[in-house]
């Protein structure tokens, strides 16, 4: 999660900046909800630092992934959390309806979950794409071995489904919800022939309260590797206060300090 902060420069102008949780020493040192990725957005920029005879260009890479890794992941993170749990929300009130016991019902709350699984799908590919960037910028390719989970090929044939082939059907069943298309995406890495019912159709099931489980951990086995690649005296000056010009009271944390706190949690 990240904060808004307003401050004063030297000259007592107020000025804004978006920053992770982690940048606020109440937090930093009292939290109980101290991740791998929330000390990520901050640390990694060690793995970043500017040089000295930098090209123009090679500074505003830099500056790119700095933006990359205090904003956009943290960004995305949020999308996937608050998305996950409305999918979860809206499914398991699609379970509780048990329309498929009546001969006729209104079919808005299953297009609203489609909505929903169709942001979210677009959401888990935007974020393996800016992990993907992150890793270019930081000479690695950790990110690669989402490629070999089973829960992402399903995620990517899904999102396939949603955006190159049709708007899927969907029913409920035995407590879980089912998906009913017509002809499978281009070069489908879970959806299979042996799926089609006797119809000629693809059916498969999903269960909403699995959404966001899969992604979230792979993003912190991710986050922390880079992390291991850190001294563990590097710190950040987390802001404790203002001061009465305005300005700000920072403390140090160091990355050891918060490590420490993950594994502990």
């Amino acid at each position: 999660m990240s904060i808004r902060i307003i401050m004063r420069d030297n000259s007592g102008n107020k000025f804004w900046i978006i920053t992770p949780n982690i940048s606020m020493y109440s937090f930093a040192s009292k939290s109980k909800n101290v991740t791998f990725l929330e000390i990520f957005y901050r640390f990694a920029q060690v793995l970043v630092k500017p040089r000295k005879g930098l090209t123009k260009g090679e500074e505003e890479k830099i500056l790119l992934s700095r933006k990359r890794v205090l904003v956009e992941l943290n960004n995305k993170v949020m999308a996937l959390k608050y998305l996950a749990n409305e999918c979860k929300k809206q499914g398991e009130k699609l379970i509780a309806r048990k329309d498929s016991k009546k001969r006729i019902y209104d079919y808005k709350p299953y297009q609203v979950f489609l909505a929903l699984c169709e942001s979210y799908l677009d959401t888990v590919h935007s974020t393996y794409d800016c992990i993907a960037d992150l890793d270019g910028f930081l000479g690695k390719k950790y990110a690669r071995a989402i490629n070999k989970e089973q829960w992402f090929k399903i995620d990517m044939d899904l999102r396939n489904v949603f955006h190159h082939n049709q708007s899927p059907l969907v029913t409920i069943e035995k407590g879980k919800v089912d998906f009913t298309i017509e002809k499978l995406p281009r070069s489908p890495r879970f959806l299979t022939p042996a799926m089609k019912n006797p119809h000629g159709r693809y059916e498969f099931s999903l269960d909403p309260k699995d959404l966001g489980e899969d992604i979230l951990t792979f993003l912190e086995k991710w986050a922390k590797q880079y992390l291991d690649l850190i001294d563990g005296n590097e710190s950040i000056d987390a802001i404790a206060g203002y001061k009465k010009d305005g300005g700000v009271r920072t403390k140090k944390v160091t990355l050891k300090e918060l490590m420490k706190r993950v594994v502990a949690t």
